[in-house]
């Protein structure tokens, strides 16, 4: 996997190649080493993404992306230690690989891995593996498995991972008439103060200081908190998509019975002789995601006010927000690691 991300970082061709040998669906892959070089990663993570939603959007075809819920390292023989980790994801982590890839489009996650793989007491230490250390499964397997007769058995581990993993998956099935089939209209990261962080180069941005950017109505301003009191976010910072998400809602039209004529008049029949009829309609919803840029910190509050023409209402993280009901054009937002805030608006009527 790691050969295959170097290779898209530095050739964005091979996504081509890649969505000409997938037939249906592109699977996109995160690599969430967040405590080796937080930097690196997080500028790697936003980079995949925005490659595959680019793709995505040329050839028609729908984007996976990896959620990671294990932690695991790659031993070395040689060094006779683990050199490369990945830690047990927390709550935060797992928010922030979700929520960001569901904010640019992704029309589902892969966890890798539910079960638990080669632990330390199976290693071999003449030779290069991954050794986990943490999974919200574990496979019971012995060390010599002979095809076909030896048993694996595979249980639910009631731990902090497991229950972190139930939440996100929750939290998501409980999203999913917003997120499937959505169109990501617009996106763009928006930072505090003029200066755009190293890490973040290279990325699309959007910024508020001259008014509202094409795409973004009904947003008319951002503003971060000012000195360290506010937040203790090593990556201040969020990213803002524009979602447009048609609903097919079915209903059934209850049948009318047929009358007939009579010398005595019209006459009713005992039933319905026309079967009811289904009737289907499509209607458009359109949300603001807001989503924090650190997995490990919380930012906030962060104040966005809007159009005054747009009816603003709050539909994920209301515990989160502040909203200002007399005018309903601005509210105040604090973003635990990882989460988001989804608002859903439409224009007043006038």
């Amino acid at each position: 996997m790691r050969n295959l991300n170097k290779i898209i970082k530095e050739d964005g061709n091979i996504l081509e190649l890649t969505f000409d040998n997938i037939e249906e669906q592109l699977i996109a892959l995160s690599d969430n080493e967040i405590i080796e070089n937080l930097d690196q990663r997080t500028q790697q993570f936003y980079h995949f993404l925005e490659c595959f939603n680019r793709q995505s959007k040329e050839t028609g075809r729908p984007f996976w992306a990896f959620l990671n819920t294990c932690a695991m390292g790659e031993w070395n023989p040689i060094e006779k230690r683990i050199t490369t980790f990945f830690p047990t994801p927390t709550l935060g982590m797992l928010r922030y690989e979700a929520f960001n890839a569901l904010a640019l489009g992704a029309q589902g996650l892969v966890c890798w891995m539910y079960g638990m793989g080669l632990s330390k007491k199976f290693l071999d230490k003449n030779e290069y593996c991954n050794v986990f250390v943490d999974a919200p499964m574990m496979a019971d397997v012995p060390l010599n498995p002979v095809p076909g007769e030896t048993k694996v058995t595979l249980k639910y581990r009631d731990n902090t991972l497991w229950q972190n993993v139930k939440t996100v998956i929750n939290e998501v099935r409980s999203l999913e008439r917003i997120f499937l089939n959505t169109e990501v209209t617009a996106y763009g990261h928006c930072f505090p103060g003029d200066t755009v962080p190293e890490i973040y180069l290279g990325l699309r941005q959007v910024s508020f200081a001259d008014g509202t950017p094409s795409g973004f109505m009904p947003i008319m301003s951002v503003t971060f908190p000012t000195g360290t009191s506010k937040t203790n976010s090593k990556h201040p910072g969020i990213l803002i998509s524009i979602l447009k998400t048609v609903l097919r809602e079915e209903t059934v039209a209850p049948a009318e019975p047929e009358t007939y004529s009579s010398d005595s008049g019209s006459i009713l029949p005992d039933h319905p002789v026309k079967p009811d009829i289904p009737v289907i309609t499509f209607i458009t919803k359109r949300y603001i995601v807001v989503t924090n840029h650190d997995a490990l910190y919380p930012q906030g509050p962060i104040n966005i006010r809007f159009a005054p023409e747009y009816q603003i209402t709050p539909v994920f993280g209301e515990s989160a927000i502040s909203l200002d009901v007399s005018q309903a054009t601005s509210v105040d937002m604090t973003l635990s690691p990882g989460n988001m805030c989804i608002f859903e608006f439409s224009k007043l009527k006038t």
